[in-house]
């Protein structure tokens, strides 16, 4: 899923030291989307960060 580091979901937990979804997922998303990698995440949302990028250029 190389598009979650762009998503509004994906946020720094400082306990982990690492970047975590906090999107709703459940066990059957999970695995349908394991199975199929080609699906898209149905959370995504784009940062508001890159939104702002892409206007100043």
């Amino acid at each position: 899923m190389n598009y979650c580091s762009s998503c509004s979901n994906n946020i720094w937990d400082d306990e982990m030291q690492s970047y975590i979804c906090e999107a709703p997922f459940d066990q059957d998303l999970i695995e349908k989307m394991s199975y199929d990698n080609k699906r898209r995440c149905p959370f995504y949302v784009e940062d508001a960060e890159y939104k702002t990028a892409k206007k100043q250029l």
